[in-house]
Order: structure tokens, then sequence, then C-alpha cells
């Protein structure tokens, strides 16, 4: 006679490290009594978090001549973010195609 009774899932709790490795996050799970639980995120659908490494703000014409220091300065930062419609596209212009610069112009 074999055991066809569901595998035991596990119950996530605050005890539960969250520095535990990915590969030991649970599948199955239980929430506790009067807790909604989300499921653990498959890693893969992760890659948001990949932040592009290196001088990516020159490929920007308005920020190709930005040096390193410069751009990570919060005080530039603050100074020249794009805050209006009329920002962004003097910053992109070369960059995005005809067709999105006159829908954005149109608003």
């Amino acid at each position: 006679m074999t055991d066809s009774s569901p595998p035991q899932a596990a119950v996530l709790s605050p005890a539960t490290s969250i520095s535990a490795p990915i590969e030991r996050a649970v599948t199955a799970f239980v929430p506790q009594e009067g807790r909604t639980v989300k499921p653990p995120v498959n890693p893969a659908l992760l890659r948001h978090r990949e932040l592009d490494e290196g001088e990516f703000w020159r490929k920007i014409p308005a920020y190709r001549d930005i040096d390193t220091a410069t751009f990570l300065d919060y005080r530039w930062q603050g100074k020249n973010s794009i805050t209006s419609i009329d920002k962004l596209l003097l910053a992109i212009a070369g960059l995005a195609p005809p067709e999105f610069i006159a829908d954005a112009s149109e608003g």
C-alpha cells in the first residue's frame, strides 16, 4: 500500500531567514492563520534587479559628456532631473525615433 497523501508544505514565518539561498525557497506553502502569504518568486523573473553597469547614461545624447562623478552626484541629479516633456525631448533628441518625438510633442 502506497501513501498517496501530498507532501507536507512548509510554513513561512517571521523566523524564516530572508538570507537563505534562493534554492531553498519553498514552492509549496501554507499561510499562517489569518495571513496571506505570496509564493516565492521565480528568480528568472527578477531580471529588473540586474542594473546596468558602467556609464550607461552616455547613450543618452544630453548626458554623453557627463563624467561618472558628476552623474552620480545627488546635487547634479537634482538640477538635471527630467521634469517635463520638453526636457525629455531635449534629452533624447537623436536617440528616439521621430514618431515617438512627434507623439510626445502632441501630448
